[in-house]
């Protein structure tokens, strides 16, 4: 009876564990209107919390100075094994900022 019970257990743990994993593989990716320029800024450690429902916070005002035209979030196979080993409580992920060539216009000439 042990020993079908571990199974049971071993079986369950590691299908829970391939659908975490497939769930969280997924990237995001946000584009504004502004022109991408050839500066992309990468941080591979950026810290989310729970599951990533809490996401990194990445000032890049100073960095971008014509603006962000695109953000994307992904997890590397060490941000994943991190989440994991912390049961989903610290799951960093890796941000790519991409710069904007030139500064936004406002249609009112501002």
């Amino acid at each position: 009876m042990g020993m079908v019970r571990r199974l049971r257990a071993a079986v369950a743990t590691g299908a829970t564990a391939a659908l975490a994993a497939g769930c969280a593989l997924y990237p995001a990716r946000v584009v504004t209107d502004l022109d991408a320029g050839p500066t992309v800024h990468r941080t591979r450690w950026a810290h989310g919390w729970a599951f990533g429902l809490i996401g990194p916070e990445v000032d890049m005002t100073g960095t971008c100075r014509n603006g962000v035209a695109a953000v994307e979030t992904r997890l590397s196979f060490l941000n994943l094994a991190a989440g994991v080993l912390t049961a989903g409580v610290y799951t960093p992920m890796t941000v790519e900022v991409r710069c904007s060539v030139r500064p936004r216009v406002d249609a009112a000439g501002s």
